[in-house]
């Protein structure tokens, strides 16, 4: 999270009961400029969902998460409408190091220390020197 980043809330409001609800609207003191729904009028059953956007404050950074407690208020012909609040924390995830690196391209075993070539070399010159005395010895008898 960083400062000036934008987190988008969208708020599901559903009618549950059994009067039409109107001048429906969701308080959200966080949100500067408020929440934004489709409608004002939910008949029962009906559920419309609202939207919201909240820029990241250095404060937000400095407490480690973003709090955003918000409920859906209206009117129906009988009284206000009010529901629970609802409440989402989203928690600052702090810089760390960077995450394992992706293949490499160079597919080849790693070279240990070891005088593995060298060796081989002086193997084979040792042998075709002995192949040499052999053949010389051979000439002279």
């Amino acid at each position: 999270m960083d400062v000036g980043e934008k987190i988008t809330y969208l708020f599901e409001v559903t009618n549950t009961g059994s009067l039409r609800v109107r001048d429906i609207h969701v308080v959200d003191p966080m949100i500067q400029g408020g929440v934004t729904c489709p409608q004002t009028v939910l008949e029962p059953g009906e559920m419309m969902t609202c939207r919201a956007v909240h820029v990241v404050r250095a404060q937000d950074i400095v407490d480690g998460r973003v709090t955003n407690t918000a409920q859906a208020v209206g009117e129906s012909v009988v009284s206000p409408v009010t529901s629970g609040e609802d409440t989402a924390v989203l928690t600052a995830v702090p810089d760390g190091p960077d995450g394992p690196g992706g293949p490499t391209t160079d597919a080849g075993l790693p070279d240990t220390g070891g005088p593995a070539r060298w060796l081989l070399l002086l193997g084979i010159l040792a042998m075709l020197g002995g192949a040499g005395l052999v053949l010389s010895a051979r000439r002279r008898a």
